[in-house]
């Protein structure tokens, strides 16, 4: 019997492009590995700016695209595995991304110094949040690294970062200052 092993501890992603019919991944010893968009039903309802805003593990064994929640593996690229993510959950994940913005909901957000936030909400408010109060809580103490802070994004009309850090909305509310 034969088998192949693949010993992921000597590959590494280095690079991946996002076409709008192929998503592929460049490894570190030159191979590429291509697959139809298709196989990832989130990527294929991609915008192009939220398919070109993707994050490679440090391990260079995963790849995360913040913005439509998805990730894929080394392993499975390899492997030659498509999304097992079920339609019945992929039809409510599109009907919740298609459903149009509550007035809370932020719609831009963008980095300043001293841990402040550029904010502008559906209902047309704009203010400064200031975030240098919470960075001594929990998680948030990671957004003190100012190059990690101002990774900061949007994902179900929240602030985010990429470790899943988030701002409440009442305290992003209670806490905005407004600007004109």
């Amino acid at each position: 019997m034969t088998s192949l092993e693949i010993h992921l501890d000597a590959l590494a992603i280095r690079d991946v492009l996002v076409t709008e019919d192929t998503l592929t991944v460049q490894l570190n010893d030159g191979r590429t590995i291509g697959v139809p968009l298709s196989w990832y039903p989130r990527l294929q309802h991609a915008t192009e700016a939220e398919r070109r805003d993707f994050h490679i593990s440090f391990s260079g064994h995963g790849i995360h695209w913040p913005g439509v929640d998805e990730d894929l593996s080394l392993a499975g690229l390899l492997a030659g595995h498509p999304s097992i993510e079920r339609p019945e959950s992929i039809q409510a994940w599109l009907r919740v991304r298609n459903a149009p913005p509550l007035p809370r909901d932020v719609l831009l957000v963008k980095p300043l110094p001293d841990y402040r936030l550029h904010v502008e909400l559906a209902d047309g408010r704009k203010g400064i949040f200031d975030v240098t109060p919470y960075l001594d809580r929990g998680v948030l103490q990671e957004l003190r690294d100012v190059r990690y802070f101002n990774l900061v994004g949007i994902r179900h009309g929240a602030i985010t970062w990429p470790h899943e850090q988030d701002i409440d909305p009442e305290t992003l509310l209670a806490d905005l200052h407004p600007i004109a």
